[in-house]
């Protein structure tokens, strides 16, 4: 299985790239990199997963292809972030 890559935009804040894959019913689960990391430090492992979980793996702002701003590193913003992500993947 391959992850489907797409970027989300977060309301008011910024815009993010994510892999997907699994069901879209299944058990949603967020995947967060470290530090100068992106979504791909999940890649290795994206294909060993089982297929009825719901995986996203974040590519953190400030990261890869996500939006790079000049301010708003504090861990509230990237909290506040994950929480967008989360309200507009419902």
């Amino acid at each position: 299985m391959k992850p489907t890559i797409r970027p989300i935009q977060i309301p008011g804040r910024v815009r993010l790239e994510f892999a997907e894959q699994g069901s879209q019913s299944g058990m949603p689960v967020i995947a967060l990199h470290g530090v100068t990391d992106s979504w791909r430090s999940f890649e290795p492992v994206l294909p060993y997963l089982p297929a009825d979980l719901h995986v996203m793996a974040l590519t953190q702002r400030g990261h890869g292809d996500s939006d790079k701003p000049a301010g708003g590193y504090d861990p509230a913003d990237f909290a506040a972030d994950v929480a967008g992500f989360m309200d507009e993947m419902k």
